[in-house]
């Protein structure tokens, strides 16, 4: 049976994956072709439209609630689970209307470490006997 400890272990190394995804892509932007570059760096100096303005609102209250279900999966709070599983499917869902991005490609290897890492997160906390730790107790008669 898995540990709480290697659950934990997991969320902390999700989280860790998915922080160092997000610097490793903002370092390794010098390795991207100069059309690729100069489309990221394009990116990076547009103004911001209104469609710009919502997506960013969502993609942060996405962050923020996901943040929050990781650290209750930590804690083993109850509600944590489907939180996660929430924002885990809004995040899949939204990925599109985000629209193309470039990366080197060192920044996409530790984003699909860190996604895997939440796939098998969502298999012990919602398939394995750890699932206990986030249901009710079950009252004996």
């Amino acid at each position: 049976m898995p540990s709480k400890a290697f659950l934990r272990t997991l969320i902390v190394g999700m989280i860790v994956l998915g922080s160092v995804s997000v610097v490793v892509s903002l370092v390794t932007e010098s390795l991207l072709p100069d059309p690729l570059r100069a489309y990221a760096e394009a990116e990076w100096e547009a103004n911001l439209t209104g469609r710009d303005v919502v997506m960013l609102a969502v993609a942060i209250l996405v962050i923020i609630a996901w943040f929050v279900s990781c650290i209750g999966l930590f804690l083993f709070w109850r509600p944590a689970r489907i939180l996660y599983l929430i924002t885990i499917t809004a995040g899949l869902l939204l990925t599109p209307l985000y629209g193309p991005y470039v990366d080197a490609g060192w920044g996409t290897m530790f984003e699909d470490a860190a996604v895997i890492l939440s796939g098998v997160i969502l298999a012990l906390v919602y398939l394995s006997p750890l699932k206990g730790l986030y249901e009710k107790p079950k009252l004996d008669r």
